[in-house]
């Protein structure tokens, strides 16, 4: 006989973004031990923090599938935050955060997290014993694709080479946060103008030839002028300068409904929050 659990899911009202008010949960971590002949594996636990949440990840399509096809709903750590660099990163570039809703009523200033680092898998009988929570603002109705969108881009992202990282995205990165912390208001205008930065290189080594693209956000009242445009690309072209290793040769400001779908696909997105160096 089928097993109409997932469909007992769905009518329950979970679906990609439901919000579980989450219970001490430990998650497993496997670790290789070196040592001897036969290095052994460990399982390290860690633990989500008091008043963290979980918001699941899976599709609405993999909810309702049979358990003995998908016997799992996967679900990443959701967490409020009053910290501005961490709202402000993860309302644009950020591999790793997400900005799941603005405010609540005790504390506007909050900002809901989405916090990829932390993954777990839960059985789907059991998510049938909770009630899910709604992580997103109705009001805002773009939040649940641009959420699917940024969990596939965690997959789908290029991995940028150490050379553009050092000379291109470390460089950016430092200078943004310098300037979030500090919290200039001309600065933040024009950076709270920009939803995402996009990158791309016209030579294959150093000194790199930069050409960047600036996607703006829906919000009309918070789109930049020509002069703060200016001002943005300026201090964009020095930061990259100082570096000493590209130099940023030309630039574009683009709504999403504006650039065209190649373009969108031969830029790369430039993450201001987190950057890797292989060999550092």
């Amino acid at each position: 006989m089928p097993d109409h659990t997932g469909r007992a899911l769905i009518a329950a009202g979970w679906s990609q973004g439901s919000l579980i008010a989450a219970v001490p949960l430990e998650m497993g971590v496997w670790e290789r031990r070196p040592g001897g002949s036969a290095p052994e594996w460990i399982r390290r636990a860690e633990r989500l923090r008091p008043g963290d949440m979980l918001v699941v990840t899976s599709q609405v399509c993999d909810i309702i599938k049979d358990p003995s096809k998908e016997p799992y709903v996967e679900a990443i750590r959701a967490f409020w935050t009053r910290e501005p660099s961490i709202i402000f990163y993860a309302s644009r570039n950020s591999a790793r955060y997400f900005l799941l809703r603005r405010g609540r009523p005790e504390e506007p200033g909050d900002g809901l997290i989405a916090d990829s680092g932390f993954r777990v898998q839960i059985d789907k009988q059991t998510l049938l014993g909770l009630s899910p929570l709604r992580a997103f603002d109705a009001s805002v109705e773009d939040t649940p694709r641009q959420y699917a969108q940024w969990l596939g881009a965690r997959y789908n992202r290029p991995a940028i080479p150490d050379d553009l990282v050092k000379w291109i995205q470390k460089p950016i990165a430092e200078g943004v946060e310098k300037a979030v912390r500090k919290g200039d208001p001309d600065r933040m205008r024009q950076l709270n103008g920009v939803h995402k930065i996009l990158f791309r290189v016209h030579n294959d080594t150093p000194p790199f030839r930069v050409e960047m693209c600036f996607i703006q956000g829906e919000d009309e009242s918070a789109k930049l002028g020509a002069e703060d445009q200016a001002r943005l690309v300026g201090w964009m072209a020095e930061l990259v300068a100082e570096a000493g290793g590209a130099k940023l040769e030309s630039s574009a400001f683009f709504d999403l409904a504006e650039i065209s779908v190649r373009d969108y696909l031969d830029f790369v997105e430039l993450s201001l929050d987190h950057f890797t160096l292989e060999r550092a």
